[in-house]
């Protein structure tokens, strides 16, 4: 009986031994996961930000062409201005310069027509701002996409 103890005593120390070997092993696997699911985490935040950067990029070059576009029109607006502006002067020069006491004849009282085919008229601008919204919303999807 004493030796059916011993053995009994001696059983459950090796079957508690390996429990406790067991409960190691699962331990160190949960601490990788854990570990992997982390560095997995960190990746996901370093992607959005990468993709958050490309984004804002996108954007602001988009703008810097429109701001371009409209600052070719609005130039091209100013040299006419400046043009129009000089042909009064210069009439008005010619009739103070004149006896007759005829009033001047004014040859340029049109609207503002922009030089040759130029496209980057108001209605281009529109439409470029349109083709430019159409362009984010394809960015944006594209981008959703690769997310």
């Amino acid at each position: 009986s004493r030796r059916k103890t011993a053995a009994k005593k001696c059983a459950r120390m090796v079957q508690k031994h390996f429990q406790e070997k067991e409960a190691l092993a699962q331990k160190a696997v949960k601490a990788q996961e854990m570990q992997l699911k982390r560095i997995a985490g960190f990746i996901a935040r370093e992607v959005k930000q990468f993709w958050s950067n490309v984004e804002k990029l996108v954007e602001f070059k988009q703008q810097t062409r429109l701001e371009e576009k409209r600052k070719k029109a609005l130039d091209q607006h100013l040299s006419f201005i400046v043009d129009q502006t000089e042909k009064y002067s210069s009439l008005v020069a010619e009739s103070m310069n004149t006896s007759r006491p005829t009033s001047p004849r004014h040859h340029s009282d049109v609207e503002f027509e922009p030089e040759g085919s130029s496209d980057d008229d108001e209605e281009t601008i529109a439409k470029e701002e349109a083709l430019s919204a159409a362009n984010k919303e394809a960015v944006s999807e594209e981008i959703d996409a690769l997310k």
